[in-house]
């Protein structure tokens, strides 16, 4: 579909002038935990800015974080609804862990754990950071891959700041937005509400198949105040959405329902003094999941008329940590979590053969507690040579005691060129489902991974052009994956893959005048070993996930109020597997490649009062993220906002 000449002048020109989106040298807070700049640390960090935030509310959150380099979120493209998977670096759906304001997120009740991040609108994010490598040091389980913060705003300085947006387009879409913020003595507040609908298209390839709806409610409140040197935190946050979902591949369904609702509510607080700084942070979290197949209509390859599923998780978090300055050059950060989660759930169908009430999954016994205790210890230099050590003890209620080690190390060859190397290894526990279903095993260990970063970077002075460079090299022990049985229960989670994974990653960042482009490029390549009982045999298994990737970006601002912007996003091609209801077998396919053209353009028509027209897909390309699902057409989206 597009030929290799093509795509390489295409990544040229992109790296050839560039969006000032990452030139800036950011003030960071994942990397460590406190405050740094980002030419300051020896980690591969991307950084959203709330400015790149405004200008793409027409995305959704998956839309925007899929268009960064090393990050692909099959699911981002699909029905309004659909399964987000986010694959860091080519890991696995479950290897990326997901933060609220430095806070890990999770949902106990999947196979993998991972959190949903259909529950979180644009609209209330003020930044985001997309930490890369294993992270585990920090922050545990999950941070296989990566850790994305997602930062939600600030507070303002002013009594009642209100700001207010509305989006129409496409497929009788409409999102609605209203936040109000301020400073009242001294309490600070912050509530929001955000809606979203869409009659969305059919999520089954096939002529004639009805479109899958999508419907969404998201409220969050935060309060704080300050005594002296003490800030506190509170937070509520509750976030419900329904979706129609098809029977599966190619195959429609017009009673198929998904609903989920999570609630949330945290707090904590944090003492400010001279040389140092102590942070806690809570957070229970609750999610319930239903699906529901009605017997209206009946899919043609269904084996059951009717079926309901259900899904609840509970989850607690803690985590309270120091960073203490013990001179100009060294900074120690000691801390330590406990975490608890549990999950019930359960299955009901009717079929010819009548009713079925599979075992339920009850929470009493599908529950873990986790404790541990971190310390990191880092030096920077004025010669521009900096070095981080850390280490982290874990303790499961299942499996005892693990841990887990960071070493990074950077050094500024010049005041504009940077090259760092990390060692570290990270770890992933086994969900509940995996320990606790049917089909689990509590003998499970956790998957072990260590992973090397090497990365360059240059940046120049004036922050308006960027280069970032990286390898990385990641090797995951103790895979668990599912092992078929020829008696009940047929099947068996066991520690037995190893994956091996590679890449590169470049990322270009310039602007030149009233021009501004960005550029990345991310090739992946990854096997798994998989043992059998003859021998090992090597596979690739990097399903849905492209070797060649890349992004391209260029902007023009016509005026100081008219600024036009056109992304176009290339994925390689990717194997896939689905299930032959015919052959019944597994089989095999290739989705090709694919290029995605998008145009927005912004117009302030006062500074607080702005338009927008986004234009997505304009070349109405065909294409599948997932064999047998619909990827959006042609469509358009037209918004104004108030406020920011």
């Amino acid at each position: 579909m597009f030929s290799s000449k093509k795509i390489a002048l295409l990544f040229l020109l992109s790296t050839v002038t560039s969006f000032a989106q990452l030139a800036l040298d950011e003030t960071i807070v994942v990397a460590s935990k406190y405050q740094q700049k980002q030419s300051q640390i020896g980690r591969i960090v991307t950084v959203l800015s709330d400015s790149l935030i405004q200008q793409n509310q027409h995305l959704s959150l998956t839309g925007l974080l899929n268009q960064q380099v090393g990050i692909q979120i099959v699911g981002s493209s699909q029905a309004p609804g659909s399964l987000q998977s986010v694959f860091t670096r080519g890991a696995g759906a479950g290897y990326t862990l997901i933060l609220l304001d430095g806070v890990p997120v999770y949902d106990p009740s999947n196979i993998e754990g991972n959190f949903d991040l259909n529950f979180i609108s644009l609209a209330n994010i003020e930044r985001i950071e997309v930490l890369k490598g294993g992270q585990s040091t920090l922050y545990g389980s999950n941070a296989v891959a990566g850790v994305i913060n997602i930062i939600s705003k600030k507070g303002v300085s002013k009594a009642f700041v209100p700001s207010i947006g509305f989006q129409a387009g496409s497929f009788n879409s409409l999102d609605f937005n209203v936040n109000t913020r301020g400073l009242v003595k001294k309490l600070a507040y912050d509530l929001s509400y955000q809606k979203s609908r869409s009659d969305g298209f059919s999520s089954a390839v096939g002529d004639g198949f009805e479109n899958d709806g999508f419907d969404r409610n998201v409220f969050r409140s935060k309060l704080s105040t300050s005594f002296g040197v003490m800030n506190l935190r509170l937070k509520g946050d509750y976030s419900k959405y329904t979706a129609d979902i098809d029977a599966g591949g190619f195959t429609d369904d017009k009673d198929n329902t998904f609903q989920t609702e999570n609630f949330q509510v945290g707090g904590g607080f944090d003492i400010g003094l001279d040389k140092s700084k102590i942070v806690m942070n809570y957070l229970i979290s609750k999610i319930d999941r239903t699906f529901e197949d009605d017997s209206t209509d009946v899919a043609v390859t269904a084996f059951n008329k009717y079926s309901l599923s259900t899904f609840g998780t509970l989850s607690n978090f803690l985590d309270l940590y120091g960073s203490f300055d013990l001179n100009k050059n060294l900074k120690l950060l000691a801390g330590g979590e406990f975490t608890t989660q549990n999950t019930d759930q359960s299955y009901r169908s009717v079929s010819d053969f009548g009713e079925f009430i599979d075992a339920p999954i009850e929470a009493k016994l599908a529950q873990m507690e986790n404790y541990a205790m971190y310390t990191s210890l880092n030096y920077q230099s004025e010669t521009g040579f900096g070095v981080e050590a850390g280490f982290r003890a874990n303790h499961h209620s299942t499996y005892d005691w693990n841990s887990s080690y960071t070493l990074s190390t950077f050094y500024k060859i010049s005041p504009s060129i940077k090259a760092l190397a990390v060692w570290a290894s990270s770890f992933k526990n086994p969900s509940l489902y995996q320990l606790f279903s049917p089909y689990g095993n509590t003998d499970l260990t956790p998957e072990k991974s260590n992973n090397l970063d090497l990365g360059l970077e240059w940046r120049s002075v004036d922050q308006q052009r960027f280069v970032q460079l990286a390898y990385f090299n990641r090797n995951i022990k103790n895979g668990i994956v599912f092992q078929g049985l020829d008696s009940a229960p047929y099947g068996i989670y066991m520690n037995q893959d190893e994956q091996k994974d590679q890449g590169v990653e470049l990322d270009v960042v310039q602007k030149v005048g009233s021009f501004r482009m960005n550029g990345n490029y991310t090739f992946l390549n990854g096997y798994a070993f998989v043992k059998d009982a003859n021998d090992q045999d090597k596979k690739y298994n990097l399903l849905r996930r492209p070797k060649n990737a890349f992004n391209v970006g260029i902007g023009y601002s016509v005026s100081p109020k008219l600024n036009l912007d056109a992304n176009f996003q290339f994925t390689g091609s990717r194997e896939d597997r689905f299930y032959n209801s015919t052959t019944f077998s597994t089989e095999e396919v290739n989705l090709a490649s694919y290029g995605v053209l998008n145009v927005v353009a912004n117009y302030d028509i006062t500074k607080s009062f702005h338009v927008f027209a986004n234009l997505r897909n304009i070349t109405n390309a065909k294409y599948q993220e997932v064999y047998g699902f619909n990827s959006e057409p042609f469509n358009f989206k037209v918004g104004i906002r108030y406020g920011r």
